[in-house]
């Protein structure tokens, strides 16, 4: 019994996934997995994050900061800024999955903001 939910699961999930898809479009070549789109988003929002913190740093213009910050995050992933951009626009066609990562983004932040903050505390 055990066995036919496991597979029932297995069957429901990729017939989920697949469906998912956006109609009409094409995956464009090396899309970025979701997995992984995940954590570059993660990332590029503690980006984000980092610079509307500093609204000005003395010689240096704020956008070429942020522009090598996205450069080393996009290197530390393996991949270009072409990449990302065609794996975007790609997920933004569907809101459902883009909902679905950005979800996925605040909770990764959130468990990691928890782990931050119990390792400051002992």
């Amino acid at each position: 019994m055990k066995r036919i939910t496991s597979f029932l699961v297995v069957l429901l999930c990729t017939g989920w996934f697949t469906s998912c898809a956006p109609e009409g479009q094409a995956k464009p070549e090396g899309l970025i997995p979701e997995g992984e789109m995940v954590m570059v988003l993660k990332d590029i929002s503690l980006v984000e994050a980092r610079f509307q913190r500093r609204l000005s740093m003395p010689g240096i213009h704020p956008n070429e900061l942020v522009f090598e910050n996205y450069k080393m995050v996009f290197d530390s992933h393996n991949i270009d800024i072409e990449q990302f951009k065609k794996s975007y626009s790609y997920y933004e066609e569907n809101p459902e999955i883009m909902r679905n990562m950005y979800d996925s983004v605040i909770i990764v932040l959130t468990k990691e903001e928890s782990a931050l903050k119990e390792t400051t505390e002992k």
